[in-house]
């Protein structure tokens, strides 16, 4: 994982937005806006129910071994972060 990153999740721990955040996605999602936007919730934390540990390991033969699920989105959309060197 990114140092930069590591320092966020220490830092700040779980975070989830009280206001909406959204972007755009490389690739659209049912749950898109028709500005082609989608929302996003917040950031896992290292503990509580929503742990980036827990997500590893929930979505460890789901997604690619490249990619660590670092928050969610409405709908249930995954943000993650790419970790190949």
């Amino acid at each position: 994982m990114p140092n930069e990153y590591k320092e966020f999740v220490k830092g700040y721990g779980e975070t989830f937005f009280e206001e909406d955040v959204s972007f755009k996605p490389l690739e659209p999602s049912p749950t898109i806006t028709k500005d082609g936007k989608q929302y996003f919730d917040g950031f896992y934390g290292l503990m509580g129910e929503n742990n980036i540990i827990q997500q590893i390991d929930d979505y460890e033969y789901r997604i690619p071994g490249s990619l660590i699920p670092i928050g969610e989105c409405p709908g249930g959309n995954l943000i993650c972060i790419g970790v190949n060197e």
